[in-house]
């Protein structure tokens, strides 16, 4: 993501401009940070004013950097603070995003495996959350499982290669993710 490639940078002297789909903290955060946004579907004129933004910020040489790494560290927080709620035939389980170290799917069902061997097996698909979930670390190694990239163990690449969670599990790696994932990972 975008927060990773800047987490990533020692310095910079570049303005940034997020474009993002997050949740109002994420906004608040990025105002507060006087970081320039873009919501999601992106408007040509918005675009355009937080380009031009970004030039007068340029050309006045103004420093964001502090304002960036306020950002990041909020961004950070937030992300150890997650909730899901995991809604199954009788309970509703709020569980810590952090907490889940990978989700399996069985066609129109998805089971989540938690810390302390913990398994929720809830009625949706994980596609559902495989969209909800990527921005918090997580890949698809394979079409039926989701995996937390911060409870991967070992990756073994014999043959197919899986994945060695730090709870002993081992996921499968699709021969089409297998790339993907050690890109991934490589940039960890």
């Amino acid at each position: 993501s975008g927060f990773q490639l800047l987490q990533k940078l020692p310095s910079y002297d570049f303005k940034v401009v997020f474009i993002t789909a997050f949740d109002s903290f994420a906004i608040k955060a990025i105002k507060f940070s006087a970081i320039d946004y873009i919501l999601k579907p992106v408007n040509e004129i918005e675009f355009q004013q937080a380009i031009q933004r970004a030039i007068e910020l340029i050309e006045k040489k103004v420093h964001t950097e502090s304002q960036v790494n306020v950002l990041m560290d909020s961004f950070k927080k937030e992300l150890q603070n997650k909730k899901l709620v995991l809604r199954t035939q009788n309970s509703m389980h709020i569980v810590d995003i952090s907490d889940i170290h990978f989700c399996k799917s069985d066609n129109s069902y998805t089971t989540f495996y938690l810390d302390n061997n913990e398994k929720i097996l809830v009625s949706k698909s994980l596609k559902d959350y495989e969209s909800i979930l990527k921005e918090y670390g997580f890949f698809r190694p394979h079409q039926s499982y989701l995996v937390n990239l911060n409870h991967i163990k070992k990756v073994d690449k014999t043959d197919h290669g899986f994945l060695i969670m730090k709870n002993k599990k081992e996921i499968p790696i699709s021969i089409r993710q297998k790339k993907n994932l050690i890109d991934l990972l490589d940039n960890l």
